[in-house]
């Protein structure tokens, strides 16, 4: 991680650093891929599909089971979107992830698990929303190595 910084809400952020600081966020191209959590928070998960949209991509959502009963099972769904996302010869470029959701509230999400997969699949950049991870769990992001 080479940038680190703090925002009044991940929306702002999203809504900053995804269109306007190209050197922060991955270069689109026409029919590339995001993957989010079916959880991500509906503010930032608009930001998210606005911008791969413009650029001609496609958000791929990893649907989560509830109530959410292991790890695993978010690993194993997070695995199965990544693969959607890189069919006929797609590439996944972007990941969001949220830390702890915020509905349903509360669900822990193995972020170091993931973000651990993403360069092995070949993504270029993890996009961590850890707003409602701040006071609940100890958050060190060049620990986890998310790019923002």
């Amino acid at each position: 991680m080479n940038f680190c910084s703090r925002f009044q809400a991940d929306t702002k952020m999203s809504n900053t650093y995804l269109p306007e600081k190209p050197e922060l966020s991955p270069t689109l191209i026409s029919d590339d891929d995001a993957v989010r959590l079916q959880y991500a928070y509906g503010a930032v998960k608009k930001s998210l599909e606005a911008y791969v949209t413009l650029a001609g991509g496609y958000v791929i959502e990893a649907q989560l089971p509830f109530p959410v009963n292991s790890d695993s099972e978010i690993v194993s769904e997070f695995r199965k979107a990544l693969q959607r996302g890189k069919t006929n010869g797609r590439k996944v470029r972007l990941t969001m992830i949220d830390h702890v959701t915020s509905v349903p509230a509360g669900v822990l999400i193995p972020v170091k698990e993931l973000i651990k997969i993403c360069p092995e699949e070949g993504v270029h950049k993890v996009f961590v929303d850890g707003a409602h991870g701040i006071g609940c769990v100890d958050v060190d992001m060049k620990e986890i190595g998310a790019d923002f």
